[in-house]
């Protein structure tokens, strides 16, 4: 074989690697700094697993539907991240595919802020005279509700696009240590959020009342930190229309050579005998082959020994041009023509749910079940504290005993949550060492088994003391089930689309899964838990008369997901 034909072989051969790994490496700091609004994101989840419930409960919302407060968001979040996701997908804006999603989520999340945290402060404005009227009342009430609404809503939408960010930007190897480095900052986030809680600030020198102000401006400081360190971390590049003359994919390999692979689609010309389908031109630095590849339906089309075997596209011609050069440009990724070529309609997206392939339907459906757990004893575990361990009451006078007892009971909740937090950090910091030694399903189902037991001993210690350092000594459970559903489910979802069978499976007519859409699918998940858990939460606790009914239920679902892992997800 000549030189030239092992070039033109060895270029192909690149270019036939999975999508991921041509992409080029990110540095150590593009990957931090990408990740790192985890921190901000889960800094607002600690805000809300923190203060939500306390805060809107001693400012009159009756306890019979605060739990209904968690189901708004995810609703809304269940119905549209989806399609947020498959819009993404296919988004032409110059900052790129996923970045501008991030930037609006971002700016909801940080006006939900600004109005739960700062409900106190728009009353005295609104009502100077009698800020303790029946009417400041309801507006604070409404106020905080719809700051709440709000960033818990940006929070649980903003997931789906920055892991996809991640995953479309950087190769298999940089993608395992994003997603390491992103529940790693998760639970650091998680750590300042419930320390938000949990640190008295009047003993720190801060005059009562302006506990809230304290805790939004440094909630809201960080956040905007993190979202500016994420959205300027690694070049996105805009989405290339068909046919466009921009439609070039660059890939920088290991001799820092680049593989030029340039598509463009024409009309057939007339049939010309074989030794007319091949020209080649050559100047002082580089060789440039044309390979015309028929794409009829159903076809292969061979040239010089190697055949490619094409899906039922369109009758065009593609003219495939490699081109090496010693250029060190910075790669750009594209869609592929499949996932170009048709935009997608709510009408499909949902057909293509609806189709989605066995083996992440399972996955979703273990999510789900994992997340119903995770959420059972998350959103209500400072009222658990408050009302069931210290005896508290949450609507009763302020200064009065009852009242006391509740926001102790708080306090030491934020502590068990700061716990938590704190484990889910370290345990994703430690998580690459644990998966070079152990599969990806004896990781999945460890962790709701270790859940599941975790929640059993809760409700022993609740019946048998009421101590309440004992109940902080299981907190890091907790820690342990998030740190796992942040790594493990997306490693297998990385793993199915480097699957070409799997990727192209799709529904929505373009025959191709992107990856946005499955992202989106995995995070629904999450508000779709919420959704169920703010439904039948307060009914059930109301039915039971004892907030131990949340850690029972979180067990048995815990348990349920352990058998789920088990036997239904798909691990090669």
């Amino acid at each position: 074989m000549s030189s030239e034909d092992t070039e033109t072989t060895c270029l192909i051969s690149r270019s036939a690697a999975p999508p991921s790994d041509r992409r080029p490496k990110r540095t150590c700091c593009q990957l931090m700094a990408n990740s790192s609004i985890m921190l901000g994101r889960e800094l607002c989840y600690g805000v809300e697993a923190a203060l939500v419930v306390p805060h809107l409960l001693t400012r009159g919302m009756p306890a019979n539907m605060y739990s209904l407060v968690f189901l708004i968001p995810p609703m809304f979040g269940f119905l549209l991240q989806p399609l947020l996701g498959s819009t993404s997908d296919r988004c032409r804006s110059p900052l790129g595919r996923r970045r501008p999603f991030i930037l609006t989520l971002a700016v909801i999340i940080m006006i939900g802020l600004i109005l739960f945290l700062n409900d106190d402060n728009v009353v005295k404005v609104l009502f100077p005279a009698d800020v303790h009227s029946r009417s400041a009342n309801v507006v604070r009430l409404v106020i905080g509700t719809v700051g709440a609404v709000l960033f818990m809503f940006g929070a649980d939408s903003i997931e789906g696009p920055v892991r996809a960010y991640l995953l479309d930007t950087c190769n298999t190897e940089d993608q395992r240590k994003g997603l390491d480095l992103q529940a790693v900052f998760a639970g650091l986030g998680g750590v300042l959020g419930y320390l938000s809680g949990a640190v008295n600030w009047r003993k720190l020198g801060v005059r009562p009342g302006s506990d809230d102000l304290v805790r939004f401006g440094m909630c809201f400081s960080l956040f905007v930190i993190c979202a500016v360190l994420n959205l300027f971390s690694i070049p996105e590049k805009p989405f290339v229309r068909p046919g466009s003359s921009k439609n070039k994919v660059e890939y920088t390999n290991r001799d820092t050579k680049v593989c030029v692979l340039t598509i463009s689609t024409e009309e057939p010309p007339a049939r010309q005998s074989s030794s007319e389908n091949k020209e080649e031109y050559t100047n002082r630095d580089t060789k440039v082959r044309v390979l015309t590849i028929s794409t009829e339906d159903r076809m292969g089309a061979r040239q010089n020994g190697l055949e490619q075997t094409t899906g039922n596209r369109t009758n065009h011609l593609t003219q495939v041009k490699l081109r090496q050069s010693q250029e060190n440009d910075t790669p750009e990724y594209v869609l592929t023509a499949l996932e170009k070529s048709v935009s997608i309609t709510p009408a499909t997206f949902f057909k293509s749910i609806v189709k989605m392939p066995g083996r992440l339907a399972r996955l979703c459906l273990t999510q789900l079940i994992s997340w119903l757990g995770f959420m059972a004893i998350m959103l209500f575990f400072t009222d658990f504290m408050g009302r069931r361990v210290y005896g508290g009451a949450p609507q009763a006078a302020a200064g009065s005993e009852a009242r006391r007892r509740y926001e102790a009971g708080v306090e030491m909740g934020c502590w068990g949550l700061t716990i938590n937090a704190a484990a889910c950090a370290l345990i994703s910091g430690l998580a690459e060492f644990f998966l070079r030694r152990l599969s990806l399903r004896t990781v999945y189902m460890g962790g709701a088994l270790f859940f599941a037991l975790g929640m059993v001993g809760m409700v022993v210690l609740v019946e048998l003391t009421t101590e309440s350092w004992p109940l902080l000594l299981l907190c890091p459970v907790m820690g342990l089930m998030y740190s796992i559903l942040s790594i493990v489910p997306y490693r297998l979802l990385s793993q199915y689309h480097r699957n070409e069978q799997y990727v192209t499976t799709g529904a929505d007519g373009s025959g191709r899964r992107g990856m946005g859409v499955d992202c989106a699918l995995l995070t629904a998940q999450i508000q779709l838990s919420r959704v169920i858990i703010g439904a039948v939460m307060g009914p059930v606790v109301n039915a039971a008369g004892t907030l131990t009914v949340t850690v029972v239920m979180a067990g048995g679902l815990a348990f349920c997901a352990f058998l789920a892992a088990a036997f239904l997800v798909q691990y090669d």
